[in-house]
């Protein structure tokens, strides 16, 4: 399909809006299972909660999430092309006011949220699988807690493959939640 696979937000003020993704396969999107299973989660939480997507991907999840309440997401994707297709699609859904997409790696995003001081209700981890990077990034956040509000939740998303620990550093597992070979991990902070 020219311009990749097309998507669509399944809730929300954008409910039925298309998100283009890349040509190739270069970008693994979350399923609509997933991102629907994810919002239907965080419903009773995502109204005016800031949102942190990492490896952003075509920010789906992001949008999906500003869709349906939250109040602002930052979206951060290394692959320059990836980020301008996250900053075309919240132009089409209507949610680029609240969208902020930074054009650099998980592990440097990570570390400039920081030292801006900057918070977040949610943080969504969706690094490529099968690499190590899942449990690389959720270390970099339990180093960082002041990225995690006061009951703010992590979700990490990784395969069957990709043990996480059930703690590490100030966080803890709270649930999972699985679809096929794909893991979705929430933590939290242990004294939440």
């Amino acid at each position: 399909m020219a311009g990749g696979q097309r998507l669509r937000i399944i809730g929300g003020s954008a409910r039925g809006r298309t998100l283009r993704s890349m040509p190739g396969g270069r970008v693994r999107p979350t399923p609509a299972a997933l991102r629907l299973a994810l919002a239907n989660m965080l419903r009773d939480s995502l109204a005016g909660a800031a949102v942190l997507d990492v490896c952003a991907g075509i920010g789906s999840v992001g949008l999906e999430l500003l869709s349906q309440g939250a109040e602002w997401a930052v979206f951060l994707e290394k692959d320059g092309r990836a980020a301008d297709l996250i900053r075309d699609n919240a132009a089409g859904t209507g949610l680029a006011d609240r969208a902020e997409v930074w054009t650099t790696s998980a592990e440097r995003g990570l570390e400039r949220l920081a030292e801006d001081g900057q918070s977040f209700d949610f943080i969504f981890v969706d690094p490529p699988y099968d690499l190590g990077l899942a449990l690389k990034l959720l270390e970099r956040l339990a180093a960082r807690p002041a990225l995690l509000a006061p009951a703010g939740r992590i979700c990490v998303q990784h395969t069957r493959r990709e043990a996480l620990p059930e703690t590490l550093g100030g966080l803890v597992r709270q649930r999972e939640r699985r679809a096929g070979d794909t893991i979705l991990s929430f933590y939290g902070a242990q004294d939440a």
